[in-house]
């Protein structure tokens, strides 16, 4: 691991660059030392010199405009810049490259991948990211199964998810992606037969007692077919308060050039309620890179005889049907905790954040349920080893501040 001298001086040369300063020869040849870790877990063939200056043109372009939950300089430097320009590389024609990225509950996979998608997208690309979370069977496919809790092994719709897969390969547009809202339900969550709203986009439906059920689907007055089975049908809460239209009441959700969404019916007009649930995404363009990531992603079957639960057996059984999805990608890291029951800690804070937003949440009682159920059904031990010795090209591993420690390739 690169010294904490030389991390914090990268970091003060870093606050320089992106204000412009000129970059001293000095500064320069540390900055460009400080990628040596990520470049020996890369197997880069270019110089770090090379890399350094190519990383120095992408961050003053981008700085300016780095999501708020961008990372410390230091850290973007040397671990999420040179990634996502390694993503970049592997670029293959005519299909989507896919990146895998496997971490337990609440290790940053998901403001990994979004971090990810913004640079990739700065570098010109095209990117889908997705979770297995959004791959989760709805509230009442889980209840008609009698499923209790989402998220081992066995609660996700694997045939959705290979269904996705082959339409992201696929030259077929538009391109539906599923997504699910973990809010929904008190955090118990649910797909919802819903859309995510851009400009330009128009959506139909009738109201069904107190839901919205969705029937049609415009963009720029292009009629885009529905998938099929998109899910449970929106509560009419979700959309609008302290209106109540009768049954069957046709209502059409318009959004302008300028995003800005409002719900029609009954000859009014009004603003729709918010925040609203997580929609289908629908993508009119192949994607060049797809980000996937999860919790057990990549995760492959053991030897049963290892296992001393009636949870891990049940979930490695289960895992079998997710081996087609895990074929697909084309490469996977791991985000390693240096401390597992952090996890805890970590879940707290993002069902807090649902909670702030008012999507709902879990509370904490819930969440120590949440997580120790997934330890009980994989237990990183055993499950971990298997995927680090063959079929992971990257491992980050996260202290309890979610910072990077180290960064590696498995021998």
């Amino acid at each position: 691991m690169t010294g904490e001298v030389e991390l914090a001086c990268a970091d003060l040369y870093l606050r320089d660059l992106v204000l412009g300063k000129p970059v001293e020869a000095g500064h320069f040849r540390q900055l460009a030392a400080a990628l040596g870790e990520v470049a020996t877990a890369l197997h880069w063939s270019a110089s770090l010199e090379t890399q350094a200056h190519l990383q120095i043109d992408l961050l003053r372009r981008i700085y300016p405009e780095l999501p708020d939950f961008g990372p410390p300089l230091d850290e973007l430097w040397r671990l999420w810049l040179p990634l996502a320009v390694d993503i970049a590389r592997q670029r293959v024609t005519g299909r989507p490259f896919f990146q895998g990225v496997l971490g337990p509950q609440g290790s940053g996979k998901t403001t990994a991948v979004t971090l990810l998608k913004y640079l990739l997208e700065q570098l010109g690309l095209k990117v889908v990211s997705l979770s297995l979370d959004d791959f989760y069977l709805s509230a009442r496919e889980r209840l008609q199964a009698g499923i209790a809790h989402r998220g081992p092994p066995g609660t996700h719709d694997c045939a959705l998810g290979l269904a996705t897969f082959k339409a992201l390969h696929a030259d077929t547009l538009p391109i539906w992606v599923p997504r699910f809202e973990k809010g929904a339900w008190k955090g118990t969550g649910d797909r919802f037969a819903w859309v995510e709203l851009q400009p330009g986009l128009q959506l139909s439906g009738l109201v069904r007692g107190s839901d919205f059920v969705l029937t049609g689907c415009r963009v720029a007055g292009q009629v885009v077919a529905l998938p099929v089975e998109m899910g449970s049908p929106l509560p009419m809460s979700w959309l609008v308060v302290d209106v109540v239209y009768p049954d069957g009441t046709p209502l059409a959700v318009i959004c302008d050039l300028q995003g800005g969404c409002t719900l029609q019916g009954l000859g009014q007009s009004s603003l729709l309620a918010g925040p609203l649930p997580a929609g289908w995404s629908l993508y009119m363009a192949t994607p060049d890179i797809v980000l996937f990531e999860g919790w057990f992603v990549g995760v492959r079957p053991v030897e049963p005889s290892g296992l001393t639960t009636d949870a891990a057996r049940r979930s490695n059984k289960q895992l079998v049907d997710y081996l087609p999805l895990w074929d697909c990608l084309d490469r996977l890291m791991i985000l390693r905790p240096e401390d597992p029951t952090m996890s805890k800690t970590w879940r707290r804070q993002a069902e807090q954040s649902l909670r702030t937003s008012g999507l709902g949440g879990m509370d904490d009682a819930a969440i120590d349920r949440f997580v120790e159920s997934f330890w009980e059904a994989l237990p990183q031990a055993v499950f971990y080893p298997p995927v680090l010795q063959d079929r992971c090209h990257l491992v980050v591993d996260v202290g309890a501040d979610r910072r990077a420690s180290a960064i590696f390739r498995p021998q």
